[in-house]
């Protein structure tokens, strides 16, 4: 796959690799908001959410329980939390369980890997892959991964209305 002495990288998937990498997988957009599951490593079953924010949330008790990324900064909320979340060992679990393909997981609209490295300033760093499209970006912050996802659903959806206005 040589073009003119340089390797073609066209082809090439991203393969990330991190003990809390967790698959987006869009299934629907309804009600102005995505609909979807998330799947990580460790269990055979998805989170469904019915929202981003929903997703987020979800997202983000995996960290607390795993216990990383660590956050950097204590949640603040107007009621005071009755009982601290179970923390898991994501190390241990990780050799001990047989470990889910999550990379290999698909949804219907889109498929996101994301891979959460840093949970600093009351949000998260990481990267993301859109795996439809290949394409892999860096993220400094929540909001800033919901666009991408946005913006890549919203793509996907007006390629799909040409597709059907012209047939």
């Amino acid at each position: 796959m040589e073009k003119g002495g340089i390797a073609d990288m066209s082809v090439t998937q991203y393969k990330l690799f991190a003990p809390n990498l967790i698959s987006i997988c869009i299934d629907s957009n309804g009600d102005g908001d995505y609909q979807g599951c998330i799947w990580q490593q460790y269990d055979q079953e998805p989170v469904t959410f019915d929202s981003m924010i929903d997703m987020i949330i979800q997202m983000d008790k995996l960290f607390d329980e795993w216990g990383f990324p660590q956050a950097a900064m204590k949640t603040r909320s107007f009621v005071n939390e009755v009982s601290a979340p179970k923390k898991v060992n994501i190390l241990d679990k990780s050799k001990k369980v047989e470990k889910l393909d999550v990379q290999g997981k698909n949804g219907k609209c889109g498929t996101f890997i994301v891979h959460v490295k840093f949970r600093q300033n009351a949000s998260w760093q990481g990267e993301v892959v859109w795996k439809e499209q290949n394409k892999r970006e860096h993220f400094r912050s929540v909001l800033e991964l919901i666009k991408m996802i946005d913006s890549a659903l919203e793509w996907t959806f007006e390629k799909e209305d040409k597709k059907t206005t012209v047939s």
